[in-house]
């Protein structure tokens, strides 16, 4: 259903309110609040104490809209606005608040704040039309732990949500001893005894690849609304300055090598032939090296004609986000040298292939020092690309052209919690232009125009009007889950373990179930 005129008018006159409203939540007295300074940036880690309070924070918000809390047994939040038909399948939105060390404010707390703001322009229309409630539930989803390196791993709330958690996924720990399972135990909220028996049971779900939510069951269609992590857009602007929102048809997956380590031995620096030392140093840049001539340029041949084009499109991108030596002597040789190892790229063979280069650069390294190679040592993850749905992409690009909003089609770099969901409901990844930059204190929702870094710009108020104009539109039923009978997504968590929240004089309270 295409919007009206005048439902075009509204959304615009309520969407003032709205980006005050939006302004508000990104200030230090809200979201803000864990802003360390310009050099330090933002300090929320995912299942950290900080993350559940600005959670609490947005449940806050939430409740005063009229919304239904809740939690799901892995501490995910979702806060859910009553649409005309509570039976038909819901709208979901999500994203994450969590933030890597040193990082901004705006990556993941976008896409929050712009699905809440957007609930906000409906809200306060209906109170003077009632045609502005929304066809069906709103659901704005808060995914624990996006950010990968706490844990390493990314994913984590929507990776358990989805059943898509391995069985050893709740031992995993921080660097500094405390364990996934400790601290979602410490940061959920409830109390002792609630939280426990809430574990038993979640370690059952994991156990048995259990979904939190039954997806297909009451969500229609999931959403996703983050800034982009790169200038692409940006950069497109100078040639369309009316650009200010991307519709994602594509998400990167990756292979990623968490740690790998060389040993030596420490002796004097001066001593001996080269032939003669051990050093874990020299071994890592032969492994740096190789690694990097193999995934660039493979074989040489036709090969290597292909491959480089592969890396001219952007398609490919190859890192060592960490590597270095153990040793703080200057005259000795180091006995430990680590690195860490990431390929990104839209092709899963690009990535199939580009983990068997990692580990056969690791085995000639090794070899040719007379040391074991060991498969197992080398522990590397692949997180296959996603093809998000191109048909709910065209819903996309006709609103945005109802609404005047000029978009442009094209790949995410990096992973987002939406992957999770594309395996089992219609999804689509929104980037918001801003100032290209990512994970990084400079990080803002302006395109260099604003010395305040928590004013926003024109690019993210399209994406609450946009947002807004799908919550309003009525769907047509996803032909593959048509048959499939629907439940109410409060109902639905519930079933599944989850709990209800209340807000009483502003704190957050877990109903016990009945």
């Amino acid at each position: 259903m295409d919007l009206q005129p005048h439902q075009i008018a509204k959304i615009a006159e309520y969407q003032l309110a709205a980006l005050a409203f939006a302004e508000r939540l990104f200030s230090p007295t809200h979201l803000g609040k864990h802003w360390i300074s310009d050099e330090l940036g933002m300090d929320r880690p995912g299942y950290s104490h900080n993350e559940t309070e600005a959670i609490a924070i947005i449940m806050r918000e939430a409740d005063k809209t009229g919304m239904e809390l809740y939690q799901d047994l892995a501490g995910n939040a979702y806060m859910v606005y009553p649409g005309v038909d509570r039976q038909k399948p819901a709208v979901l939105i999500g994203s994450h608040l969590d933030a890597v060390k040193r990082g901004g404010p705006f990556d993941g707390p976008a896409g929050i704040v712009s699905a809440l703001s957007a609930v906000k322009v409906l809200h306060d229309a209906k109170m003077d039309d009632a045609a502005f409630a929304p066809p069906q539930d709103i659901c704005v989803a808060v995914w624990r732990c996006e950010e990968s390196p706490r844990f390493e791993k990314f994913g984590i709330g929507s990776g358990i949500a989805t059943g898509n958690a391995d069985e050893n996924i709740l031992r995993r720990a921080t660097r500094e001893g405390q364990t996934l399972e400790e601290l979602m135990i410490d940061t959920r909220f409830g109390d002792e005894s609630q939280k426990a028996a809430d574990m038993g049971k979640l370690k059952i779900k994991i156990a048995q690849r259990e979904c939190l939510i039954p997806f297909e069951e009451c969500i229609d269609s999931a959403l996703e609304i983050h800034i982009e992590q790169y200038d692409t857009l940006l950069k497109a602007r100078q040639k369309i300055p009316s650009l200010n929102l991307g519709i994602v048809n594509v998400i990167k997956g990756n292979v990623r090598v968490p740690r790998f380590s060389f040993r030596g031995t420490s002796q004097h620096s001066g001593t001996g032939t080269q032939d003669d030392r051990n050093d874990a140093g020299l071994k890592l840049i032969d492994f740096l090296a190789l690694v990097k001539r193999g995934i660039l340029y493979l074989e040489g041949g036709p090969k290597f004609l292909r491959w480089t084009r592969i890396w001219r499109k952007n398609d490919l991108v190859l890192t060592f986000p960490i590597f270095g030596t153990k040793n703080d002597n200057l005259t000795s040789t180091p006995a430990l040298a680590e690195t860490a190892f990431e390929v990104r790229s839209t092709d899963s063979n690009v990535l199939r292939k580009a983990e068997a280069i990692l580990r056969r650069c690791a085995k000639k390294v090794l070899q040719a020092n007379g040391e074991p190679y060991n498969e197992e040592d080398l522990r590397a993850t692949k997180t296959e690309p996603v093809r998000l749905n191109e048909k709910l992409q065209s819903v996309f690009r006709k609103l945005a052209e109802n609404l005047n909003i000029t978009t442009m089609n094209l790949p995410s770099p990096a992973g987002h919690d939406i992957m999770n969901l594309a395996q089992y409901v219609r999804s689509v990844l929104i980037f918001i232009c801003h100032n290209g930059i990512s994970h990084d204190p400079k990080e803002k929702l302006g395109l260099n125009e604003f010395d305040n870094p928590y004013e926003i710009g024109k690019p993210f108020a399209d994406a609450i009007k946009l947002a807004a104009a799908y919550m309003l539109t009525e769907k047509e039923p996803d032909p593959s889950s048509a048959s499939k009978p629907k439940k109410p997504i409060g109902a639905a968590l519930l079933n599944k373990g989850g709990s209800r929240i209340e807000m009483r004089d502003g704190n957050v309270i877990v109903c016990q179930p009945t």
